[in-house]
């Protein structure tokens, strides 16, 4: 399986390791963080095969806005395909994601 992992923090970090010790082939954009395969979203994107999924993990709050709004100014998740992001704390997606999975409202913890 390949995935495109936004944000290299503590449980980015993690999570890419541990796909990657269990043979997925795990592409990492952040911006913080030296040690990633893209250096912009768009590289990201060029590094997935279509479909693409990407998984979010970054902490809650404007960063996570930050990101999912510079992700959708890129062409990186202009394919139409769902996007849902994760942080700590809550799920949540979008509405492009709603209306892909025929949900109306997203739940949130």
């Amino acid at each position: 399986m390949q995935l495109g992992m936004i944000g290299l923090g503590r449980m980015g970090n993690g999570m890419t390791e541990r796909l990657r010790e269990h043979g997925h082939d795990v592409k990492t954009y952040d911006p913080q963080v030296e040690a990633r395969t893209a250096a912009s979203l768009d590289e990201l994107k060029t590094q997935l095969d279509a479909p693409r999924a990407f998984w979010m993990m970054v902490p809650s709050g404007d960063i996570t806005e930050g990101v999912l709004t510079a992700a959708t100014r890129t062409s990186a998740t202009r394919s139409g395909a769902p996007a849902r992001r994760r942080s700590t704390g809550c799920t949540t997606s979008t509405p492009a994601s709603r209306a892909a999975s025929g949900a109306s409202r997203s739940a949130s913890a």
